[in-house]
Formats: structure tokens, sequence, C-alpha cells
């Protein structure tokens, strides 16, 4: 029998409220558990989900990134990105790694209905599975909503949660900006001290420098906004402490991440002082397919890292919260 605060807890995230609430369970349930226990799977689900997520993406990256112009003359369709930089666009909101920590984000693989080689194999942390969990999801919806596009589009932006300044690409000043958060937390973690700027007019300029503690580069720039010049020596420095390789040790501390030691692994961090010891928090927690889960709560204060994940054990739980944090300490250094 389904957990019904399960099932109002994902609709309420995916903004759609199921007529047969029977077609989500199917959603989460792998061909190896039907195999073995008979009923559905959502090995077909999958594949119609996988036909909505292109026609959805191909609409919004359109309504983004073009327009038709019906109110003139011509009454042409007018595009303003070629077809290999749409088919770039889109191969990056689809793409498997952007589904599966979709997936992630929402801890929904730790609801996955799985078969005993499912289990043995730990098939839900597999970046495929969570893909095609993602568009099972979908793919369940269509067929509850009867194929309704706006509830489609508007449940697949949900879940897929697209940033346009990410599917467009950052902008010079976006990523300049982040320059200076970067050295400033590696000024932070290496001298447990804030960067110092020195600003001075030239002329009808601003010029900034700024020295790394330690070490007898000296970076300058100039500008007519004091913010841009900051930027561009930011940027500078960056780059030297990228060179040099001195940039955060975390980013080569985390390079695999193995499932069976995460807990152990996030331990060494902390114990090598990379971040702070992780406080774990767990609770019971419902399974959406009846019986009961464990919640485990994770948090990393130096890092400001707080995540949920959920297991079937508290040492799977914890493991799960683990790897969670692992993945995002590693794409936030290597990012």
């Amino acid at each position: 029998m389904a957990n019904t605060n399960i099932i109002k807890k994902i609709e309420k995230e995916l903004g759609y409220h199921f007529s047969n609430s029977e077609l989500l369970v199917q959603a989460f349930t792998r061909k190896t558990y039907s195999q073995e226990n008979g009923g559905q799977n959502n090995e077909v689900l999958e594949f119609i989900g996988d036909k909505v997520l292109d026609l959805v993406v191909t609409k919004y990256l359109i309504n983004n990134y073009a327009f038709y112009d019906r109110d003139k003359k011509t009454g042409q369709f007018v595009p303003n990105r070629d077809e290999g930089e749409y088919t770039v666009l889109r191969k990056k909101l689809v793409e498997k790694a952007n589904l599966a920590q979709r997936m992630n984000s929402l801890g929904y693989h730790n609801f996955l209905i799985l078969g005993k080689g499912d289990i043995k194999i730990d098939a839900k942390n597999d970046d495929s599975v969570k893909e095609d969990l993602f568009e099972a999801l979908i793919g369940a919806v269509a067929i509850d909503c009867n194929w309704n596009f706006e509830t489609l589009y508007k449940v697949t932006l949900r879940l897929l949660n697209p940033v346009k300044k990410e599917v467009k690409g950052e902008k010079k000043e976006d990523i300049d900006d982040n320059y200076i958060s970067k050295v400033q937390e590696w000024h932070q973690k290496t001298t447990g001290e804030l960067p110092k700027y020195n600003i001075r007019q030239v002329g009808n300029d601003f010029e900034v420098s700024f020295a790394i503690k330690g070490y007898k580069n000296v970076f300058k720039a100039k500008d007519k906004s004091t913010k841009k010049a900051k930027m561009k020596v930011a940027k500078q420095a960056y780059e030297f402490l990228k060179e040099n390789e001195l940039t955060p040790s975390l980013k080569n501390a985390v390079i695999r991440i193995e499932y069976d030691r995460v807990a152990n692994q996030l331990q060494e961090l902390a114990q090598k002082k990379y971040i702070s010891m992780p406080l774990y928090k767990f609770e019971s927690s419902p399974c959406i397919s009846g019986g009961t889960n464990w919640l485990c709560k994770c948090k990393i204060e130096s890092e400001n890292i707080y995540v949920e994940k959920i297991g079937a054990s508290k040492p799977e739980a914890r493991k799960n919260a683990a790897e969670e944090v692992l993945r995002i300490i590693r794409r936030k250094y290597n990012s």
C-alpha cells in the first residue's frame, strides 16, 4: 500500500495532484521489483517521459531564445541561435548528469522500489537509474493528465528547474564577480583573514591592487568603476593561484567518491581540518510503498552545507547523506 504522506510531498513539489496515485508509485517501481513481485514497472513510463521531455525542452528554448514575428508582414519565425547552438543548449538541459542531479536534489532516488538484484548493486545511486526515474515521473504525469501539454510543460520545468543564466551561459560580470568570492574563500581558509584590496584614483580611473599574503606578487587593474577594477584584480589573483596549484586543497582531496566508505571519507576530511566535523541527526521516515525508512540530516558548518537523505536503515541514510555532501564539495571546488 502506498504511503500517502510521501505521495502528498511529491505532488506538492511537482505542483500536480494525481487522479490515480498508483501511476506515481509505478514511476518509482523498477523492473527488478515487478519481476520478483508482479505488477507493473516504470520502463514504458520512462520511454513516454523521454519523448515529452524532448518536446518541453524544445518549447522552453524557443520561448526563451527565439520569437515568432507574426505581427509583421513577413510573418516569419525568428530564432536568435542557429541549429547547432540549440542542440548544445538542449543537451545541457537533458543530459544524464543533470537529470540525475535533479533526482539527487529532490531525494527521489531514495524512494525507488527495487528488486533484490538492484538492491545488491546499489542501483538507486546509479545516474542512469536516476535519469530513468526522472523521465518515468513525467511519463506518469502524461498518462494521468491525459496528455495535457500545459500541465506537462509546467510539471516538467518544475522538475527540471532550468536556470536561464546557466543554459544561456554566464555573463562576464557574473564570472568575474565569482572570482572575488573564490579569492576571498581561499584567503580566509589559508590565512584566516579577509583579502585587502587597495584602491586609489588615477586620473579618471580607479586603480585597485592586491597582494596575496605570503607571496610577493602584486596584482593591479584600472577601470572607471572600482567594482570592475576589483573584479579584474581578483581574476588575476585566482588565475595565479590556479596556475601554481594553490587553489583549495579540498579540490584534490575529493577526487573519487567511494560509496561504501563515504562517511569515512567525510570524517577524514574533518580530521585533516579541511572541513568542520559532520553533524548527523536521524529521524524515522515513511516509505512510499509502506513501511519505514530513515531520514539522515547532515550539516557541515564550515562549508555552510546541509542535506537530508533517506535510506532503508540508519547506516544507509548516513551513507546517502555523506555521499551528497561529498558531491556538493566536489562541485564547489571544481567549478
